[in-house]
């Protein structure tokens, strides 16, 4: 038997098409991801300011709980709350929530820095408190809240937190 030999040359890689695809689907699926930061990123500043919100209203809605306590029930409407938080931003001690009768479209202001100049500002809240008298022994509470100090202030994009308080006529505590 005679051999016989075969000179086969052996091709080994890739070509140019299968690359030009490999990138192709490599591109794709980076862009998706890239897509998903700047969702993320707005997420994460909803979450923020919805939570500063959340805190903010427990503080204003929580002090008119406590002033409605401590003083006579037909003089909660010309109280002023305390700013929020007082204990840490500067500045915010002469600060006060203001109370607006119902109806009333006034939008206030309440900025907090977190250094005595006020050179860096931490949290800016636009808010509108409403307060309705149902009955004389009940007081509604609604406010709505704007993050941010600048922007428009429309009522269907505020946050809005309500609370009620009753009053059963008991001036002090225990009952004589």
């Amino acid at each position: 038997m005679i051999a016989v030999a075969y000179n086969r040359k052996v091709v080994s890689g890739f070509t140019l098409v299968e690359i030009a695809l490999a990138l192709l689907v490599v591109s794709v699926g980076m862009m998706a991801v890239l897509g998903l930061f700047p969702a993320g990123l707005d997420a994460n500043r909803r979450a923020i300011e919805e939570t500063r919100a959340a805190i903010f209203a427990d503080d204003v809605l929580n002090s008119y709980r406590a002033a409605s306590r401590a003083m006579p029930w037909n003089q909660l409407a010309n109280y002023n709350a305390p700013g929020v938080a007082t204990n840490m931003w500067y500045a915010s001690d002469n600060l006060r929530i203001q109370v607006d009768s119902p109806g009333s479209l006034n939008v206030h202001t309440n900025v907090y820095a977190l250094f005595d100049d006020e050179s860096i500002i931490e949290y800016a809240v636009r808010y509108r408190l409403v307060m309705n008298d149902e009955t004389p022994s009940l007081k509604s509470f609604r406010l709505e809240i704007w993050p941010g100090q600048f922007g428009r202030a429309d009522p269907e994009d505020a946050m809005v937190f309500k609370t009620e308080l009753y009053h059963s006529g008991i001036t002090s505590w225990p009952p004589n």
